[in-house]
Formats: C-alpha cells, sequence, structure tokens
C-alpha cells in the first residue's frame, strides 16, 4: 500500500500537481507515462464526484501514558492525577489532541 501510494504520489509530482520542475519523461516510459497519467486523473475525477467534502468523524487519540495500567498503585497517590495526568492531558490538548487512549492490561480489570 505505501509502495503503491509511493508511485501514485511520485508521479503527481512528475506531472507537476506538487509544483516541481518537470523533467521529460525518456521515451522508453511515455506509454506508461501517458497511461498511468489517464489512470489517476479518471481516478481523482470518480473520487471528487463522489466526495462533498465533509469529514468523517474519527477522532485519533494519542495515549496517555500517565494513565497507563503499567503504572499500577502508583495513580493512587494523593497528587498524581493533578501532578502528572492532568499536564500530560493539557499537553495533548495544546498539540491538538481531541481524545486521549487509556491502556487498561488484563489483570486490572479481573
Amino acid at each position: 500500500m505505501r509502495q503503491t501510494l509511493g508511485i501514485v504520489f511520485g508521479f503527481l509530482m512528475a506531472a507537476g500537481g506538487v509544483g516541481f520542475a518537470q523533467a521529460p519523461v525518456p521515451s522508453q516510459y511515455q506509454d506508461l507515462y501517458n497511461s498511468l497519467s489517464s489512470d489517476i486523473s479518471t481516478f481523482d475525477a470518480a473520487v471528487r464526484m463522489n466526495w462533498d467534502g465533509s469529514r468523517s468523524g474519527v477522532i485519533y487519540a494519542p495515549q496517555l501514558e500517565a494513565a497507563n495500567s503499567a503504572v499500577f498503585t502508583g495513580m493512587l497517590g494523593t497528587t498524581y492525577y493533578t501532578s502528572t495526568v492532568l499536564p500530560q492531558l493539557e499537553a495533548l490538548a495544546a498539540l491538538g489532541a481531541k481524545g486521549v487512549k487509556v491502556q487498561v492490561d488484563f489483570p486490572i480489570l479481573y
């Protein structure tokens, strides 16, 4: 998948879509270039035609390491939340996080 995206991005760059100077396509690759350029244009048109521009409701959330279950009883300290968890939450919010993940290992909830 990454290799395919890299190839597509590479051809978009070669087509001048990103703003780089276009080097001439070698003659032995001209047919391939024309074919891929046409396929990419068709795919781009199909995606744009079927997309209304709205974003999905997915929230990508970083791990809240301070509240990880590996800390175990350390989280029960009287100032642990205010001195450790809360500053990390504020830092993640400042970075633009809209949510957080908290890892809870098996024996903790058993």
